[in-house]
């Protein structure tokens, strides 16, 4: 599928969940796996781009299909903050109530996407291995796949990034990571990561944020 037409699918997901019922479900299970991630009751219907009178695309850009994520009310799937693609037709987000969540694509013979599958979730845990529990600590805005795989997140309110390690081998323990000195206010912090590439030697992660002075700023 061409890049520019599946990035275009990806990014129409609707990643506000709302409650409701769909053709397709996936039954909860709480229980975790091994793996340490669980299984997540969801459903998704077709949805279009959704502004008044279409949209006006960049050359060579066309839409592909979109999503809407349904969940029951007390879901993980709920407050999707970002998104990103793994790479082997699936994906990885994070939510503002500190959760990740894993899933698979569902594109039909046209390369269009028709819908997920596979969801699962996972709960974010703080320095000392316990899962984050207080809003406060799990305010994930963030989210960026190094070109190794290192999963780093961004939190606001305590405004943090963390790596999480690889994403197939996620640690218990996140490391911090160096990250803007921006006075950001409580609610409004580094809301965009994106894996940079750096000098030779060295790791690094651009983040944006917004405040009531619009700062943006970035981190290596």
């Amino acid at each position: 599928m061409n890049r520019r037409l599946y990035v275009t699918a990806l990014i129409s997901l609707a990643l506000a969940a709302c409650a409701g019922a769909a053709a397709t479900s996936h039954p909860w299970t709480p229980e975790a796996t091994a793996d340490g991630w669980s299984p997540a009751g969801g459903s998704t219907r077709q949805v279009g781009l959704g502004w008044p009178g279409g949209a006006i695309l960049a050359k060579g850009v066309r839409y592909a299909g979109g999503v809407q994520l349904v969940a029951a009310p007390a879901s993980s799937l709920h407050g999707l903050s970002d998104l990103k693609l793994t790479g082997d037709g699936g994906f990885v987000a994070v939510s503002d109530s500190g959760d990740l969540v894993r899933g698979r694509l569902e594109l039909d013979a046209d390369g269009r996407l028709t819908g997920l599958h596979d969801l699962r979730v996972r709960r974010l845990t703080l320095t000392d291995g316990a899962p984050i529990t207080e809003k406060r600590m799990g305010d994930a805005e963030g989210l960026a796949l190094t070109d190794d795989g290192e999963v780093l997140v961004s939190f606001e309110r305590e405004h943090r990034i963390w790596s999480y390690g690889r994403l197939d081998a996620l640690r218990a323990r996140p490391q911090a990571q160096p990250h803007p000195a921006a006075d950001f206010p409580l609610n409004e912090g580094m809301e965009a990561l994106a894996s940079a590439r750096p000098a030779v030697g060295a790791s690094g992660a651009k983040a944006a944020g917004c405040g009531t002075a619009r700062r943006k700023a970035a981190a290596s």
